[in-house]
Protein backbone atom coordinates (compact mmCIF):
# COMPACT_ATOMS: atom_id res chain seq x y z
CA UNK A 1 0.00 0.00 0.00
CA UNK A 2 1.35 3.81 -0.85
CA UNK A 3 -1.12 5.40 1.39
CA UNK A 4 -2.17 3.94 5.03
CA UNK A 5 -5.27 5.33 6.81
CA UNK A 6 -4.27 6.40 10.54
CA UNK A 7 -7.90 6.55 11.49
CA UNK A 8 -10.72 5.51 10.13
CA UNK A 9 -14.21 7.04 8.57
CA UNK A 10 -12.28 8.25 5.72
CA UNK A 11 -13.69 11.05 3.98
CA UNK A 12 -14.21 12.42 0.27
CA UNK A 13 -10.88 14.18 -1.42
CA UNK A 14 -10.94 17.83 -0.03
CA UNK A 15 -12.36 20.41 -3.04
CA UNK A 16 -9.85 22.75 -3.19
CA UNK A 17 -11.00 25.29 -5.92
CA UNK A 18 -8.75 27.43 -7.74
CA UNK A 19 -9.56 31.24 -8.01
CA UNK A 20 -11.34 32.68 -10.68
CA UNK A 21 -12.94 29.71 -11.98
CA UNK A 22 -14.43 29.41 -15.06
CA UNK A 23 -15.94 25.74 -15.52
CA UNK A 24 -17.21 23.57 -13.27
CA UNK A 25 -17.37 19.67 -14.68
CA UNK A 26 -18.67 16.76 -12.84
CA UNK A 27 -17.87 13.29 -14.18
CA UNK A 28 -20.58 10.76 -13.97
CA UNK A 29 -20.33 7.66 -12.07
CA UNK A 30 -19.63 5.81 -16.08
CA UNK A 31 -16.46 4.06 -15.92
CA UNK A 32 -14.22 4.55 -18.94
CA UNK A 33 -15.42 8.46 -18.90
CA UNK A 34 -13.17 10.85 -19.71
CA UNK A 35 -13.06 14.55 -19.27
CA UNK A 36 -10.67 17.36 -20.64
CA UNK A 37 -11.01 20.85 -19.88
CA UNK A 38 -10.13 23.99 -21.13
CA UNK A 39 -7.72 27.00 -21.87
CA UNK A 40 -9.59 28.49 -18.85
CA UNK A 41 -9.41 27.83 -15.25
CA UNK A 42 -11.13 24.52 -15.07
CA UNK A 43 -12.56 22.44 -11.74
CA UNK A 44 -12.65 18.70 -12.78
CA UNK A 45 -14.35 15.94 -9.76
CA UNK A 46 -14.18 12.60 -11.14
CA UNK A 47 -16.23 10.31 -9.83
CA UNK A 48 -16.26 6.78 -7.72
CA UNK A 49 -15.20 4.40 -10.93
CA UNK A 50 -12.92 2.59 -12.55
CA UNK A 51 -10.61 3.97 -15.26
CA UNK A 52 -11.74 7.58 -15.25
CA UNK A 53 -9.25 10.22 -16.79
CA UNK A 54 -9.12 13.58 -16.04
CA UNK A 55 -6.93 16.42 -18.02
CA UNK A 56 -6.49 19.74 -17.47
CA UNK A 57 -5.56 21.57 -20.19
CA UNK A 58 -4.42 25.38 -20.39
CA UNK A 59 -5.19 26.69 -17.48
CA UNK A 60 -4.91 26.84 -14.03
CA UNK A 61 -6.95 24.03 -12.75
CA UNK A 62 -7.88 21.89 -9.94
CA UNK A 63 -8.96 17.56 -10.20
CA UNK A 64 -10.60 16.40 -7.66
CA UNK A 65 -9.88 12.93 -7.61
CA UNK A 66 -12.15 10.11 -7.07
CA UNK A 67 -12.45 6.33 -6.96
CA UNK A 68 -9.80 4.08 -8.33
CA UNK A 69 -7.94 3.28 -11.54
CA UNK A 70 -7.79 6.88 -12.31
CA UNK A 71 -5.98 8.66 -14.81
CA UNK A 72 -5.26 12.58 -14.12
CA UNK A 73 -2.93 14.56 -16.72
CA UNK A 74 -2.66 18.18 -15.44
CA UNK A 75 -1.37 19.53 -19.15
CA UNK A 76 -0.38 23.09 -18.91
CA UNK A 77 -1.06 25.54 -16.07
CA UNK A 78 -0.55 25.99 -12.68
CA UNK A 79 -2.37 22.65 -11.08
CA UNK A 80 -3.93 21.38 -8.00
CA UNK A 81 -4.93 17.77 -7.86
CA UNK A 82 -6.61 16.58 -4.66
CA UNK A 83 -6.46 13.41 -3.30
CA UNK A 84 -7.07 11.31 -0.24
CA UNK A 85 -6.46 7.81 1.33
CA UNK A 86 -9.26 6.32 -0.15
CA UNK A 87 -7.76 6.79 -3.48
CA UNK A 88 -4.75 4.72 -3.06
CA UNK A 89 -6.34 1.33 -0.82
CA UNK A 90 -4.47 -1.64 -1.08
CA UNK A 91 -4.78 -3.53 -5.08
CA UNK A 92 -6.46 -0.36 -6.19
CA UNK A 93 -3.26 1.93 -7.19
CA UNK A 94 -1.54 -1.00 -8.17
CA UNK A 95 -2.43 -4.48 -9.32
CA UNK A 96 -0.15 -7.17 -10.70
CA UNK A 97 2.37 -5.35 -11.54
CA UNK A 98 0.43 -2.90 -13.69
CA UNK A 99 -0.13 1.05 -13.27
CA UNK A 100 -4.00 1.09 -12.20
CA UNK A 101 -3.64 4.99 -11.25
CA UNK A 102 -1.43 7.98 -12.70
CA UNK A 103 -0.72 11.10 -11.87
CA UNK A 104 0.76 13.68 -14.27
CA UNK A 105 0.97 17.39 -13.28
CA UNK A 106 2.19 18.50 -17.12
CA UNK A 107 3.82 21.74 -17.77
CA UNK A 108 4.23 24.80 -15.22
CA UNK A 109 3.76 24.50 -11.14
CA UNK A 110 1.83 21.66 -9.82
CA UNK A 111 0.60 20.83 -6.62
CA UNK A 112 -0.53 17.60 -5.01
CA UNK A 113 -2.45 17.86 -2.18
CA UNK A 114 -3.18 15.03 0.14
CA UNK A 115 -6.01 15.39 2.50
CA UNK A 116 -7.38 13.20 5.40
CA UNK A 117 -4.90 11.73 8.27
CA UNK A 118 -2.53 9.33 6.31
CA UNK A 119 1.04 8.29 6.40
CA UNK A 120 2.28 8.10 2.85
CA UNK A 121 5.02 5.92 1.43
CA UNK A 122 6.34 8.17 -1.69
CA UNK A 123 8.84 5.20 -2.36
CA UNK A 124 5.72 3.22 -3.34
CA UNK A 125 4.23 5.78 -5.33
CA UNK A 126 7.27 7.38 -7.38
CA UNK A 127 6.41 5.33 -10.53
CA UNK A 128 2.66 6.39 -11.20
CA UNK A 129 3.47 10.23 -10.29
CA UNK A 130 5.48 12.35 -12.72
CA UNK A 131 5.72 16.42 -13.13
CA UNK A 132 4.68 17.29 -9.63
CA UNK A 133 6.58 20.47 -8.29
CA UNK A 134 5.11 20.70 -4.45
CA UNK A 135 3.32 18.32 -2.44
CA UNK A 136 0.71 19.85 0.38
CA UNK A 137 -0.14 17.92 3.29
CA UNK A 138 -3.39 19.44 3.20
CA UNK A 139 -6.14 18.84 6.45
CA UNK A 140 -5.45 16.37 8.67
CA UNK A 141 -2.12 15.05 10.51
CA UNK A 142 -0.05 13.86 7.64
CA UNK A 143 3.62 12.00 7.74
CA UNK A 144 5.63 11.07 4.82
CA UNK A 145 7.31 8.27 5.81
CA UNK A 146 9.84 7.36 3.03
CA UNK A 147 11.10 10.05 0.27
CA UNK A 148 14.53 8.75 -1.41
CA UNK A 149 16.31 11.03 -3.29
CA UNK A 150 15.21 8.87 -6.41
CA UNK A 151 11.94 9.29 -5.44
CA UNK A 152 11.98 13.57 -5.86
CA UNK A 153 14.09 12.82 -9.38
CA UNK A 154 10.82 10.64 -10.66
CA UNK A 155 7.88 12.68 -9.40
CA UNK A 156 9.47 16.07 -9.69
CA UNK A 157 10.31 17.40 -13.28
CA UNK A 158 14.06 18.52 -15.33
CA UNK A 159 14.47 20.79 -12.11
CA UNK A 160 14.55 17.92 -9.90
CA UNK A 161 12.90 20.49 -7.20
CA UNK A 162 9.76 19.46 -4.83
CA UNK A 163 8.37 22.16 -2.33
CA UNK A 164 6.66 20.62 0.85
CA UNK A 165 3.99 22.51 2.63
CA UNK A 166 1.70 21.55 6.01
CA UNK A 167 1.33 22.45 9.32
CA UNK A 168 2.81 21.76 12.75
CA UNK A 169 0.67 18.48 12.46
CA UNK A 170 2.85 17.33 9.76
CA UNK A 171 6.09 15.31 9.50
CA UNK A 172 8.42 14.04 7.12
CA UNK A 173 11.14 11.10 7.76
CA UNK A 174 14.22 11.77 6.00
CA UNK A 175 18.01 9.84 5.92
CA UNK A 176 19.91 12.31 6.67
CA UNK A 177 23.72 12.21 6.79
CA UNK A 178 23.36 13.07 10.48
CA UNK A 179 25.59 10.35 11.20
CA UNK A 180 27.78 10.57 8.29
CA UNK A 181 26.08 7.70 5.79
CA UNK A 182 22.69 9.00 5.10
CA UNK A 183 21.29 10.47 1.42
CA UNK A 184 19.89 14.01 2.19
CA UNK A 185 21.66 16.94 4.08
CA UNK A 186 20.39 19.49 5.59
CA UNK A 187 21.06 22.93 4.11
CA UNK A 188 19.80 26.49 4.54
CA UNK A 189 16.63 28.09 5.11
CA UNK A 190 14.73 30.55 2.48
CA UNK A 191 12.04 32.53 2.24
CA UNK A 192 9.11 32.66 -0.38
CA UNK A 193 8.82 36.34 -1.12
CA UNK A 194 5.12 35.83 -2.10
CA UNK A 195 3.97 33.91 0.61
CA UNK A 196 6.70 34.74 3.29
CA UNK A 197 6.38 31.06 4.62
CA UNK A 198 9.81 29.80 5.26
CA UNK A 199 11.36 26.60 3.72
CA UNK A 200 14.44 24.70 4.62
CA UNK A 201 16.50 23.15 1.83
CA UNK A 202 17.51 19.76 2.02
CA UNK A 203 19.90 18.15 -0.92
CA UNK A 204 21.33 15.04 -2.60
CA UNK A 205 22.06 13.30 -5.52
CA UNK A 206 19.76 10.98 -7.59
CA UNK A 207 21.24 7.43 -8.69
CA UNK A 208 22.43 9.24 -11.94
CA UNK A 209 24.34 11.87 -10.01
CA UNK A 210 21.38 14.55 -10.74
CA UNK A 211 21.35 16.78 -7.78
CA UNK A 212 17.72 17.04 -6.02
CA UNK A 213 16.28 19.47 -3.49
CA UNK A 214 13.45 19.28 -0.93
CA UNK A 215 12.12 23.07 0.53
CA UNK A 216 10.47 22.02 3.35
CA UNK A 217 8.64 24.24 5.30
CA UNK A 218 9.55 25.17 8.69
CA UNK A 219 6.07 23.99 10.35
CA UNK A 220 6.40 20.65 9.10
CA UNK A 221 8.95 18.60 11.44
CA UNK A 222 11.54 16.82 10.24
CA UNK A 223 11.95 13.21 11.67
CA UNK A 224 15.87 12.27 11.00
CA UNK A 225 17.18 9.31 10.36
Amino acid sequence: ASVTSSEGGLTSAATTTTLDVDNVYNMSDTKSESQTGTDDNDVITMADSGKQTASGGAGDDTINVEGKGFTVKGEAGDDTINVDSNDFKDGDFEKSGSVQATIDGGDDFDTLVFSDDMNIDMSALDDNISKIEAIDLGVGTQSITSLSTEDVFNVTDTDNILRIDGDSTDSISLDTDKDGSGEWTLGDFKTDTETGQQYQEVTGTADDGSAVTLEISTDVTIEQS
